[in-house]
């Protein structure tokens, strides 16, 4: 194995211990992964750039279109409306601070409760392989580190699309995922970014990771590396918020993999203690030993998760007060654009409309590109890590 190596030198004992192999298939996967994660952030900021520029140009499109006094006050009471909506989400957050603050604590409360009760099952499998197994302590060990990395693993890949559907039914409450617009004509459908294209694509690359990582060929710490490795890269596609959420959480996961491979390291060549001939005594022994080790991990990842979670919360009250005050000074930008034109010059718009409707035209070719990719990355999926 991969230790022999480390002390012998030998390039046989390297080839034996399949290390060389794990090591391209974690590039692999993190290689087919980067061109995903570096599109999907730039398409998140290449989004809301457009729709700060789209809105005060259909604004100043829609009108040239009006012909009357009634129809451009009816659209300048329209954006005047919105601007004051906004103004009312800046001076009094409270109402979507508190439902983000709920929504923070109902997901703090289910993903605790899905590690702790990750733990308890830990507890009661190490009951049961001691019975199994008193006479290969190590391999116990082994399969609890494994056992607590797949579970360590397994709530950071469900904490990450918990914190993206909080974000944008937060966003949806306070109007920041609407267009006061709807000029359907310029637009195939929403420039939004769906949850599709952001969903971790978890039934491809990241279950196979996790698979190759409990197959029992590898180290404690080459499992570490592998889960920290792919948590991380894992939470970076967070759809259009930033990197930021994900990379918080990947590395509370990577940290808390750190910490447990540490802690099993301790039990390597340690048990030399055992009595052969009391098998009652062995057993004592091997869950003296390494129930301490359980509850240092338990406490270890609750500590990382609950950090990240405290992180994610702050994060995002600053993002969605960002983008309100953002969206607030596009529709003034609008409200300026609807007081330039007037009924008596609508003649001279037909330069304007031209200009305008090549301009969003933008959001078409954007569209179109952001599907492209999408089915792309779906065909990487299928081909990845066989």
């Amino acid at each position: 194995n991969k230790l022999d190596y480390l002390k012998t030198g030998y390039a046989e004992d390297l080839e034996d211990s399949n290390f060389p192999k794990l090591e391209d298939k974690i590039w692999q996967i993190l290689n087919q992964e980067k061109g995903y994660i570096l599109l999907m952030s730039a398409l998140g900021s290449i989004n809301e750039a457009i729709v700060e520029m789209k809105t005060p140009l259909q604004a100043e499109l829609q009108a040239c279109q009006k012909q009357t006094k009634e129809e451009l006050d009816a659209l300048e009471n329209k954006f005047e409306t919105e601007k004051k909506r906004l103004e009312e989400l800046i001076n009094n957050q409270n109402t979507w601070n508190n439902q983000l603050r709920d929504g923070i604590t109902d997901m703090r409360r289910e993903v605790t409760n899905s590690f702790d009760d990750g733990f308890t099952n830990i507890r009661r499998k190490l009951n049961d392989y001691i019975e199994e197994m008193t006479d290969k302590p190590q391999k116990i060990a082994n399969l609890i580190e494994t056992e607590i990395d797949a579970l360590i693993s397994q709530v950071g890949k469900e904490l990450t699309p918990k914190a993206q559907l909080l974000y944008k039914e937060v966003e949806h409450s306070t109007g920041l995922d609407l267009n006061p617009l709807e000029v359907t004509s310029l637009e195939s459908s929403s420039t939004k970014i769906s949850t599709d294209d952001i969903n971790l694509k978890a039934r491809g690359w990241w279950d196979k990771a996790m698979k190759a990582s409990r197959s029992g060929m590898m180290s404690g710490f080459s499992i570490a590396a592998v889960g920290g490795a792919i948590g991380f890269a894992a939470g970076l596609p967070f759809g259009g918020v930033g990197a930021f959420p994900g990379t918080t959480i990947g590395a509370a996961i990577g940290g808390t993999l750190g910490k447990v491979a540490g802690f099993f390291m301790g039990t390597k060549d340690s048990w030399d203690d055992l009595r052969k001939k009391d098998q009652i005594e062995n057993q004592k022994i091997i869950a003296k030993k390494i129930n301490p080790i359980i509850d240092d991990s338990q406490k270890e990842g609750r500590r990382n998760l609950d950090n990240a979670i405290t992180k994610l919360e702050r994060f995002m009250r600053d993002e969605l007060l960002e983008r309100i005050k953002s969206q607030k000074k596009t529709y003034e930008e609008s409200l300026n654009s609807i007081k330039k034109k007037s009924p008596t010059f609508s003649t001279g718009c037909r330069t304007t409309f031209s200009r305008i409707t090549a301009t969003l035209g933008i959001s078409r070719r954007y569209l179109s590109a952001r599907s492209k990719n999408r089915q792309r990355n779906r065909k990487v999926a299928d081909n990845s890590v066989q």
